[in-house]
């Protein structure tokens, strides 16, 4: 693990990326950046961000934050959220925004289903 909380695992068709510890926009910004960036390296358009070790609560306007950040570092992605049922909002709003600005992106809180939507209509 990288000293910003950060695990990175570049798979075949896809990388995997674990943000680790407390929750703060700017590090969890920093973390998905470096993702991408890593995903861009390995050549993989498809990436699973699992926050389930992640600490902390996440508030509204820190998912509106995210969400935009997320949408614009990693436009041209397809972006699976593994997260805690606790960590999902109800509505799920960080995803609703960054849908709204593009970003092909969902959250779910079993691995089985945040894989296979991250590969719905591979080809």
């Amino acid at each position: 693990m990288s000293d910003d909380g950060l695990q990175l695992q570049p798979l075949e068709a896809f990388l995997e990326a674990r943000f680790v510890g407390p929750f703060a926009v700017d590090r969890f910004n920093r973390q998905l950046t470096r993702a991408i960036s890593e995903a861009v390296l390995a050549k993989c358009r498809r990436v699973l961000v699992d926050t389930t070790r992640l600490t902390g609560t996440i508030p509204l306007e820190d998912r509106y934050a995210i969400a935009l950040h997320g949408a614009d570092a990693a436009a041209g992605f397809r972006v699976s959220i593994l997260a805690t049922v606790d960590q999902i909002e109800p509505r799920k709003f960080g995803a609703l925004v960054a849908n709204d600005q593009r970003l092909e992106v969902d959250v779910f809180h079993e691995r089985g289903a945040a894989l296979a939507w991250l590969f719905r209509d591979a080809t």
